[in-house]
C-alpha cells in the first residue's frame, strides 16, 4: 500500500499489479497495469478507474455517473469489481485517483479496449457462423440481445467483456438447432440447481451452449420463450398466461426485421418488440445490472422517443398483461437518467394499489449497481412473480401444490442452514486456535 500511495503523489502516470480476482477476466493479479491520474472530464462508463475507498485503493470498473460528472460537490460515480457481486456505492470526485491506460499481459502491452475488441471479435466470429448456418438449416429464428444489437445500435465493440446472446427459436427447431450448435463445438450447459429440480421441470424454456475459444468463453443462450418466468421450474401458469407466452413468442418472431452488420444480414427484433423484451428481461434480472437499464435508455432516449412509437409499446404491455412487471422500469430510467417520457400515455397503466405499494417498498429502493448470488437471485424473482403477478391472490396461492415449488422451498432451507453451520464450525475453529 505505502508503494502506490508512493507512486500516485510523485508520478502522472504509475503501474503496479492490482491483487485479487476482482476484476477477472478482465483484469488478473498477474497483469501489470497502467494508469494515468485523470481529468474527471474525460471519464466515461466502462473505463477502469482507481479509486480511493477508506483507506483501500481499487481498481474497478466504472459503471455509472451521476449528472456527467459536472463538478460540483455533490457529483459521484458508481464503480464495481466484474467478478463482484457487490458495487462499492458512491464515489465522490476526490477519491477518483486515475484511470487505466494500459495493460503489460504476456509480455504485451494492451489498452483495455485492445482486451475488448479480442473478445468481441472472437464472438462475433462465432455469431457469424451460427448465423449463418441456422440460415442454411432454415431455421426460423431471432436474436433477443447480445453483440449483434450492441453493433448494430452502438456501432462500435463494446468497452467490457461481453456475457452471452440470446436468440429465440420456434420449438419445431429445437432439436435442428441443437445440432447445428453441437456441430460446431457447442456443449449443452446444464444450469438445473439440482438433477432432481431438472427431472421436475414441466416446460423447456432456455438452454444454454458453451465453448471455449482461445481463452474465452462464447454462450448462447437459446430460448425456446422470450418471456421466460424461472427457468428452473419451466411452466408457472398460476402467475402468468402460457397462452400469452405462446403468443409473444410467434409475434416476437414474425415480426422481427433484418439488419446489416459488417455485409451481413442478421434477424432482430422490431423497435416496438425489443423495448418490450428489454424492460421484461431487466425484470426478469430483478431490476439489477445497470448497464441493461443504459441500454434500454439509449434506445428510448436515441432511437424510439416518438410518441406513436411508445403508444404501441403500452397498448402491446396491457394486452400481454406485463404492465406490473414492465412499469418499475420507467420509474428508475427517470430515477437515474432523469429521462422524461410523456405521462399523459402512461396514465393508461394503472396499478392496483397494492402493486404500486409492492413497488415502492421492494423495487424503487432495490440496488440496481449491485448483482445477486443465484439462489439469492432466484428467491427474488419468484417473489416478484408472486407479488407483481396479474392473477388474483387465490390463484397464485395454488402454487403451494406445485411439486417443484415445495422441492425448491425444502432445498434452498437445507442449502442455508448448511451453509450456516460451515460458517460457525469455521468461526469456532478460527477462534480456538
Amino acid at each position: 500500500m505505502k508503494n502506490i500511495i508512493f507512486h500516485i503523489l510523485k508520478n502522472q502516470y504509475f503501474s503496479f499489479k492490482v491483487p485479487g480476482k476482482s476484476m477477472l477476466p478482465a483484469l488478473s493479479s498477474r497483469d501489470l497495469v497502467y494508469f494515468k491520474k485523470t481529468n474527471n472530464l474525460y471519464l466515461k462508463v466502462n473505463d477502469i478507474v482507481l479509486i480511493k475507498k477508506g483507506k483501500k485503493y481499487l481498481a474497478h470498473r466504472l459503471i455509472y455517473m451521476s449528472k456527467f460528472l459536472s463538478h460540483t460537490s455533490n457529483d459521484y460515480i458508481i464503480t464495481k469489481g466484474d467478478n463482484n457481486f457487490k458495487s462499492d456505492g458512491k464515489i465522490y470526485i476526490k477519491n477518483i485517483v486515475g484511470k487505466v491506460v494500459k495493460i503489460k499481459r504476456n509480455g504485451l502491452l494492451l489498452k483495455p479496449e485492445h482486451i475488448y475488441l479480442i473478445q468481441s471479435t472472437l464472438y462475433f466470429q462465432e455469431i457469424v457462423r451460427v448465423n449463418k448456418a441456422f440460415k442454411k438449416e432454415k431455421v426460423d429464428f431471432v436474436f433477443l440481445k447480445g453483440l449483434p444489437l450492441h453493433l448494430y445500435f452502438e456501432k462500435s465493440h463494446p468497452r467490457r467483456i461481453y456475457a452471452d446472446c440470446d436468440v429465440l427459436i420456434y420449438k419445431k427447431d429445437k432439436d435442428k438447432t441443437f445440432r447445428i450448435l453441437r456441430e460446431n463445438g457447442y456443449k449443452e450447459s446444464d444450469n438445473a440447481l439440482t438433477s432432481i429440480l431438472g427431472h421436475l421441470k414441466n416446460r423447456v424454456t432456455e438452454v444454454s451452449f458453451i465453448k471455449r475459444v482461445e481463452n474465452y468463453w462464447i454462450v448462447f443462450d437459446i430460448h425456446l420463450d422470450a418471456i421466460t418466468l424461472i427457468n428452473q421450474f419451466g411452466k408457472l401458469d398460476r402467475v402468468y398466461s402460457t397462452e400469452n407466452i405462446e403468443e409473444i413468442n410467434t409475434i416476437f418472431l414474425n415480426e422481427k426485421r433484418h439488419v446489416t452488420i459488417q455485409n451481413e444480414k442478421y434477424p432482430i427484433l422490431s423497435p416496438v418488440n425489443l423495448l418490450i423484451y428489454l424492460t421484461y428481461n431487466y425484470f426478469h434480472h430483478n431490476f439489477r445490472g445497470i448497464f441493461r437499464l443504459e441500454f434500454i435508455y439509449q434506445l428510448l432516449e436515441k432511437k424510439y422517443k416518438k410518441e406513436n412509437v411508445l403508444s404501441e409499446i403500452l397498448e402491446k404491455i396491457k394486452q400481454y398483461q406485463l404492465q406490473n412487471f414492465v412499469y418499475p422500469v420507467f420509474f428508475l430510467l427517470e430515477k437515474y437518467y432523469d429521462l422524461k417520457l410523456p405521462k399523459k400515455l402512461f396514465n393508461s397503466i394503472r396499478l392496483t394499489d397494492d402493486k404500486l405499494r409492492y413497488i415502492n417498498e421492494n423495487i424503487l429502493n432495490t440496488n440496481i449497481f449491485d448483482s445477486e448470488p443465484r439462489i439469492e437471485a432466484g428467491i427474488n424473482r419468484f417473489k416478484n412473480l408472486f407479488f407483481l403477478s396479474p392473477y388474483p391472490l387465490f390463484k397464485r396461492l395454488l402454487m403451494i401444490f406445485n411439486l417443484q415449488i415445495i422441492y425448491s422451498v425444502f432445498w434452498v432451507g437445507f442449502t442455508k442452514l448448511h451453509r450456516r453451520i460451515i460458517f460457525f464450525a469455521r468461526s469456532s475453529f478460527s477462534r480456538s486456535r
